[in-house]
């Protein structure tokens, strides 16, 4: 079959075949693989059969693997090793604390792929290569022969040759499994309709990810880091006229901070586990500190510490701002620590307990969520 007679889309019963792709998971392989294959086909130009070596697929695998799994500590599913594998790629090669640090761990899944002992047979038989290889394809090559054996991977992958130009599969399994081969049919239709099908795919593994992590936050925005964190010049502008009015001390080391003091802002519960920069879970912090702690738990018996200084600080904000910019400012505070603004302003002893408890409340579920995934902590300033 020649590439001017693939220029198709694919036909209905063979877009019933994707949607069928992720059915039944027990692991995320399959979204992993899908999307590596998007890759590669959005980054070459279609021929006879784009040729994928084994040990790239895996590192692709890993490269997409590795922003919900290892920074946001999603749980990827109860039979799924990725985070097993990531931890031996992660060993010091990548950027640690809240930096998504993207290019340079993609670097590293790739580079550990690359390096993995053994054949490529090996590679695949010792990794989560395993089975996803013939189970993504199976679809597309059914029904199979009367008589196939339960779990017939080392017939899929003959099929899926034998088949390759009638059956029209996403891909082969080339003999002697060092490489697997992207039909130029569906290289072709990954192209074209890319932005769909990786939209189609994330859609499905989102909701595969919310029945693993329930009760996790924000977990739409974990299956892809950000092109580029945002500013905290609002934070600190926040912060710092707070500081020209009274003194403010970092929560963990006791160090008075100021307009003239160096200090950073810091994401009191993870940045990667909350991934939002909101006014109500950030704090001035000594830079030092900051950079110990980095994403890990602080102790709890920090958490009555830092409400009091939200609250401390809110109720100065109030004095210096007109009504409506206090509104403004403080909305991340009534949302999260579900208090009216009047309560926020802290004119009394009482209204600032309040808001210091309120945020204990909020924050101490989902600093347990987050020691539930794996999280380090509890962590302590020992200066």
């Amino acid at each position: 079959m020649t590439l001017p007679e693939l220029e198709s889309v694919p036909s209905p019963s063979q877009r019933a075949i994707l949607a069928r792709l992720f059915a039944e998971t027990t692991n995320s392989y399959k979204f992993m693989l899908f999307l590596t294959l998007l890759d590669c086909a959005a980054q070459h130009e279609v021929s006879d059969g784009l040729r994928l070596s084994i040990r790239h697929l895996l590192g692709g695998m890993l490269a997409v693997a590795w922003f919900p799994s290892s920074l946001c500590r999603l749980n990827l599913g109860t039979q799924d090793r990725t985070a097993e594998h990531l931890a031996r790629v992660g060993n010091g090669l990548w950027v640690d604390g809240d930096d998504i640090g993207l290019n340079n761990s993609r670097a590293a899944c790739f580079m550990w792929a690359e390096n993995f002992p053994g054949t490529p047979t090996q590679v695949r038989n010792r990794t989560i290569l395993r089975y996803v290889l013939s189970r993504l394809v199976r679809p597309f090559l059914e029904p199979l022969p009367a008589g196939s054996p339960a779990n017939p991977d080392l017939l899929l992958d003959e099929l899926s040759r034998s088949r390759f130009d009638s059956a029209l599969p996403l891909y082969r399994v080339d003999q002697g499994g060092e490489t697997v081969t992207l039909h130029p049919f569906w290289h072709r239709a990954l192209r074209r309709e890319g932005a769909i099908l990786d939209g189609w795919v994330k859609y499905h593994w989102l909701q595969y990810l919310q029945r693993c992590n329930p009760g996790s936050p924000g977990i739409a925005a974990k299956l892809v880091p950000p092109a580029e964190r945002a500013s905290l010049i609002e934070a600190r502008t926040f912060w710092l006229r707070v500081m020209r009015a009274s003194s403010v001390s970092c929560p963990y080391s006791g160090r008075v901070l100021g307009q003239d003091v160096p200090f950073e802002v810091d994401h009191f519960l993870p940045w990667s586990f909350v991934l939002h920069d909101q006014l109500w879970n950030l704090i001035p912090c000594d830079p030092e500190v900051n950079r110990i702690k980095r994403r890990s738990l602080a102790d709890k018996r920090y958490v009555l510490t830092v409400g009091h200084i939200q609250a401390d600080a809110l109720a100065l904000t109030a004095k210096m701002t007109s009504e409506g910019e206090f509104r403004r400012i403080a909305e991340s505070h009534v949302l999260a620590l579900q208090l009216p603004a009047s309560t926020l302003r802290g004119e009394s002893t009482a209204d600032r307990e309040q808001v210091s408890r309120a945020f204990e409340r909020t924050v101490t579920p989902l600093w347990d969520l987050a020691a539930s995934h794996g999280f380090p902590g509890p962590w302590l300033f020992r200066g």
